[in-house]
């Protein structure tokens, strides 16, 4: 503990020290960001005025808004210094609370700066009604199992929300999983786990924050909204969502600037609520021939390009897709009259929104036309089935106006007229006998009767297994599987320290190369243990120990954060033997983790294979 103090002091000291040599030469700039843009009637949500390289400013002044609660939470300031140059910022925080829905905008706000005006950008902020789930009670919240210790009490919950409880097959909804995190420090985060084989979960991806209060407490929330989608008929229950997570338990006297020295880490999981679903059939009653498997509502749009062409040239269509629900089995649209036309399959290809609610698909069609007389193309027809309505809806786009010009170059098969008579050609009808031998040779001279020909037929085959063998390798390279993501984790890594060696060599070490260390082994820990690599810290090591059984390993890992603290908070030189030494140290780690995550898979595979 006196150590951790003494560290704490020179940190501070070294601090007051260099910052007496150095001047700032970064633009001044002020701008306003919020933590969410979204949030319900009684939510709420942290507004920053960020002000960057001014040394003395006035606060900003924050008018009433009619509909919303802003109060200040204090002002910050955060230094770094870069080749000796400083960059100051200074961030004044709001928490802004819901009180009535609507869109109110934010900003611009002024920040003077000495004789200078700086002036943010503005932005708006969504409130909507209060969610129906209401006031937290035990049932909804789920549950906490702490790995030891007792239950929290009401700090730390789990929520589980769909918009309804029926659905039918295929049927795609955007669930909300809220982790509500209130009077305690969350050290680390997995993504939540939802492991169930009547829905298919897509687009787990990072948390959006807010917060919210709940019977007069405010609340810290991480929202994931994964796409689940509807793959089996019945009635189930949907959950719970499990999120394994760890906190920071307080067991010292002091404030919380010495949380991160004298925590102690308790690992967690938490539980949600569980729901009891319905998933139906489509009905089979009205479903017309030409449904295209698509559930949800949708638009149509069509074009084509070119519209003028000649007898015989290409014309490619475009039919664009558009709306909210579940496209991924959905067939093209069908297009009626035809029958003048060469017509080739269908291209799909799915198309980026920026509404992540919202699916788009465009089928991309080529057609030939074969006759002058065309003068459209179409109409186009795309069935679906409504959710909402329970009903089957068709789309139906009219024709599209072409011109087909008569093209002389063009040849089309046409069959033989009736009764012609064709010339009979001598040795066209029966076996043509010859005057003369011809040349002769021996049976033997003839090259497939030949073994170098049969010992050629070798190579296509060999080819062909080496084709197959390096795909078969691409693909379990490029697979979405824990060991495949845990290997480009390491080739990435490995590339990283080499060109970091070659710049220690070149120019010697850099103030961003102990930043860019740290960095890329939190991401190679976050891939291949499945963590979230901005929550990683020093005790890291601690959570490993039951997935790695190498002592010496998670002495190390210890080892590079304790040397990462020690040059980044106590102004210690961090010279080419110490920039070295703990690329050396990264390149160990990295390793050793790759040779665990090795003897961990050829485990599994022989088990599987005992198993067999």
């Amino acid at each position: 503990m006196n150590q951790r103090i003494t560290k704490i002091l020179l940190h501070l000291l070294s601090t007051v020290i260099v910052l007496s040599f150095v001047t700032p030469v970064f633009a001044q700039s002020a701008h306003l960001s919020l933590e969410a843009t979204e949030i319900a009637v009684g939510g709420s949500t942290e507004m920053r005025i960020i002000v960057e390289n001014v040394s003395t400013a006035s606060s900003p002044e924050i008018g009433e808004i009619d509909g919303l609660k802003i109060r200040s939470r204090g002002v910050s300031q955060q230094m770094q210094i870069i080749n000796g140059q400083v960059s100051r910022t200074t961030t004044y925080s709001y928490l802004i609370s819901g009180l009535k829905p609507g869109e109110y905008r934010l900003g611009p706000f002024t920040v003077k700066a000495g004789r200078q005006n700086l002036t943010t950008s503005a932005l708006t902020l969504k409130v909507v009604e209060q969610a129906t789930t209401g006031p937290a009670t035990p049932a909804d919240e789920g549950s906490v199992q702490p790995v030891a210790g007792d239950p929290l009490d009401g700090q730390l919950f789990l929520r589980l929300a769909l918009p309804k409880r029926q659905y039918y097959t295929g049927e795609k909804v955007r669930a909300q999983i809220k982790l509500y995190v209130g009077e305690i420090a969350l050290q680390s985060l997995h993504y939540p786990q939802l492991n169930q084989a009547e829905v298919l979960v897509e687009g787990m991806e990072q948390p959006a924050k807010s917060r919210e209060i709940i019977n007069g407490q405010s609340f810290q929330v991480f929202t994931f909204s994964p796409e689940l989608t509807m793959i089996k008929t019945g009635e189930f229950t949907l959950g719970p969502v499990q999120v394994d997570c760890s906190i920071l338990v307080r067991n010292h006297p002091f404030p919380s600037f010495f949380e991160e020295f004298f925590a102690e880490e308790r690992p967690l999981q938490v539980q949600s609520n569980t729901l009891d679903l319905e998933v139906l059939a489509l009905p089979v009653t009205g479903r017309p021939a030409d449904f295209s498997g698509a559930v949800g509502q949708f638009e149509l749009e069509v074009s084509a390009s070119p519209t003028e062409v000649l007898q015989g040239d290409p014309i490619t269509l475009k039919m664009i897709i558009t709306g909210q629900g579940n496209l991924s089995l959905a067939s093209a649209p069908v297009i009626t009259g035809l029958e003048q036309f060469k017509v080739y399959d269908p291209q799909k290809d799915f198309l980026l929104t920026t509404d992540p609610s919202q699916e788009k698909v465009v089928f991309e069609q080529i057609v030939l036309p074969l006759e002058a007389s065309i003068t459209a193309l179409g109409p186009f027809t795309f069935c679906y089935f409504d959710p909402a309505t329970a009903q089957y809806q068709r789309l139906t786009v009219p024709a599209l106006p072409i011109t087909v010009r008569e093209n002389p170059d063009f040849q089309r098969t046409t069959s033989l007229p009736i009764g012609r008579e064709t010339g009979e050609e001598l040795g066209q009808d029966l076996v043509f006998i010859k005057n003369h031998p011809g040349h002769l040779r021996q049976r033997s001279e003839i090259f497939y009767r030949q073994s170098w020909f049969w010992l050629l037929q070798i190579i296509p085959l060999l080819f062909f297994l080496t084709i197959y063998t390096y795909r078969r390798y691409k693909q379990k390279q490029e697979a979405d599987t824990p060991a495949a993501r845990s290997a480009r984790a390491y080739r990435q890594a490995n590339k990283a320290l080499q060109s970091a060696s070659q710049r220690l060599a070149a120019a010697g070490p850099s103030p961003s190369l102990l930043d860019e260390l740290n960095q890329l082994l939190r991401e190679y820990l976050g891939v291949t243990y499945n963590y979230v690599a901005a929550a990683i810290t020093a005790n890291i090591a601690d959570e490993l120990r039951t997935k790695i059984d190498d002592q010496l390993l998670l002495a190390m890992i210890k080892e590079f954060f304790a040397h990462y603290d020690y040059y980044k908070f106590t102004g210690a030189t961090f010279d080419r033997h110490a920039a070295l030494k703990l690329i050396n140290l990264t390149e160990d780690i990295i390793y050793g983790l790759n040779a665990e995550q090795h003897k961990i898979n050829n485990t599994g595979r022989r088990g599987d294979s005992h198993g067999k």
